[in-house]
């Protein structure tokens, strides 16, 4: 093995070694090699990964020991960069190769010390200098192979994917499947409807909320992309949108309730990442079924979101009631009527929803509301004496809280900010 490159200054002046039989190269990259821990592909181990790490540690100690010779057709940062390139496309994780490389280093670097006459300080000097030196340069061109592979792959692989969730959605499936993106299409999906909050920074003056909210976008991107496996298939602007998960992600034989849990810890992961709520609905469907489920998942997501629920996964089963009378139709038009006497009594809509909506002691919803007992108490009679029925009796709360719910996902304003506010009922409490 020759001896280790110096700087320029010292490039004429070898250390002097005492050892008399020094390690051969290969016995020193096969060392290294063997060392690695290769937990994190044990299961994809093979013949072409492990001569990658060989070749990779093999130039890694190449570019330390030895001059480049005037005739060599690659350069050794090009050999690694084309590593790492094939390590990206097998979506391999890059932490290995630098390891290898610091290894590699770590272990020349140990050969090379043993006989090196350590008084001299100019030779350590110089020679800690261009280890340094080669090690950046080695590690960059880990990563400049690894990212542009992963940036290549990244924007080839978004276009499939959106063009496959725009024919899925589209009801397009034999035509997505014409346009060569068949390989990509599961036997089932789980629907998705997500609804993106803001994230605090877009309300910052000096900021521009438009960058803050791509940059949430771009996280959620992200996440999605390396989350789970199979890739999901998201079809999100900032503010939300559809995101078509295959089943198998969750796994195969899981039972719904396993499936829900999964697909909750997701949620909460993806409003992690986006530093913003995320609320959201799904239901699983063949391909064949997504259109139709999709707007049955989006309709649940309104659900949610009109109710004011609050971020996180709403399942089917908590807002099948709701569901079932925002359907159209003579009986929802009933149910709606309940409330018509309010129409024009904002202040009384509004207390009957912190009423019916929020459990406790009349002086816990008097104290929600800002008012007195008193004052809670009159509202209340008011509410009875316009529709007839009494907000504090099991049987007309049930029809008032329909009403509500039934006018809310309709889109008709039942608080104070919506609706035209009338004379004031309240001016003594």
């Amino acid at each position: 093995m020759t001896r280790m490159r110096t700087s320029a200054m010292y490039s004429n002046r070898a250390p002097v070694r005492n050892d008399p039989q020094p390690v051969h190269p290969t016995t020193l990259v096969r060392s290294v090699v063997d060392g690695l821990d290769l937990t994190a592909v044990a299961g994809r181990m093979d013949r072409r990964l492990r001569v990658d790490l060989t070749e990779l540690v093999r130039c890694s100690v190449q570019r330390l020991t030895e001059t480049p010779t005037e005739g060599e057709t690659e350069p050794v940062s090009d050999r690694i960069e084309s590593i790492a390139r094939r390590w990206a496309q097998r979506d391999l994780p890059i932490e290995i190769l630098h390891r290898a490389v610091h290894a590699a280093v770590s272990e020349s670097l140990q050969w090379w010390a043993r006989g090196v006459a350590w008084s001299d300080g100019r030779i350590v000097r110089a020679e800690g200098s261009g280890l340094i030196d080669v090690l950046r340069a080695l590690s960059a061109a880990v990563a400049r192979g690894y990212t542009a592979e992963v940036r290549a792959m990244t924007a080839e692989g978004r276009v499939a994917a959106v063009t496959l969730a725009s024919g899925l959605l589209a009801g397009r499936a034999d035509g997505t499947r014409a346009a060569g993106y068949a390989a990509g299409q599961a036997d089932s999906y789980l629907v998705v409807a997500v609804a993106i909050g803001a994230h605090p920074q877009e309300s910052d003056p000096l900021l521009d909320a438009r960058v803050v909210a791509r940059r949430k976008l771009r996280r959620i991107q992200a996440e999605l992309a390396t989350g789970c496996r199979p890739r999901p298939l998201p079809l999100l602007s900032v503010d939300g949108g559809t995101i078509l998960i295959p089943a198998q992600a969750s796994g195969v034989d899981a039972d719904f309730a396993t499936v829900e849990q999964w697909v909750s810890e997701r949620i909460d992961r993806l409003a992690h990442v986006a530093g913003a709520p995320v609320t959201a609905t799904f239901v699983e469907a063949e391909p064949a079924a997504i259109p139709r489920t999709a707007d049955l998942a989006h309709e649940l997501l309104d659900l949610a979101v009109h109710l004011g629920r609050g971020p996180g996964l709403h399942r089917f089963r908590d807002l099948a009631c709701e569901y079932q009378l925002s359907r159209p139709g003579r009986a929802n038009r009933r149910i709606r009527s309940v409330l018509d006497p309010l129409r024009g009594e904002p202040t009384l809509l509004e207390t009957l929803r912190a009423f019916l909506g929020s459990p406790g002691t009349q002086d816990a919803v008097a104290r929600r509301l800002g008012v007195s007992v008193g004052t809670l108490r009159r509202r209340l009679g008011r509410i009875e004496a316009l529709t007839g029925l009494d907000p504090e009796t099991a049987a007309d709360s049930w029809y008032l809280r329909s009403s509500l719910v039934a006018r809310t996902v309709n889109g008709e304003k039942t608080g104070t900010n919506g609706e035209r506010a009338g004379p004031s009922l309240d001016k003594a409490g």
